[in-house]
């Protein structure tokens, strides 16, 4: 397999972790009240999976390649994935701030 193909897989499993959670919030309010316990699971798979395992291999891997191939490395869309990988760390951080404040 492809390390692209890797990464495109993850991708899925991401995108499946982002239904999970988009279901957990939708329950929040019903009468099952999801529990804390769930929402710090998806976090804690966000923080590890996500962000240090697949972010990693793309910031160490993916994106020194591509400049190796004529890509610029502070412009483009290098610059540009960089800049949503760190938005997404910064989402992470309210997210937890929030869970912290949470009643469930």
């Amino acid at each position: 397999m492809k390390p692209t193909e890797e990464l495109k897989i993850e991708h899925r499993v991401i995108t499946g972790m982002f239904e999970i959670l988009k279901a957990i919030l939708g329950e929040m309010n019903s009468p099952k009240n999801t529990t804390k316990n769930h929402l710090q699971i998806v976090l804690e798979f966000l923080k590890v999976f996500v962000d240090q395992c697949h972010h990693g291999k793309e910031e160490e891997l993916l994106f020194p390649a591509l400049v190796e191939t004529g890509l610029p490395s502070n412009g483009g869309p290098i610059r540009v994935l960089l800049q949503e990988h760190q938005a997404g760390r910064e989402l992470l951080e309210k997210m937890e701030a929030s869970l912290e404040n949470l009643d469930t």
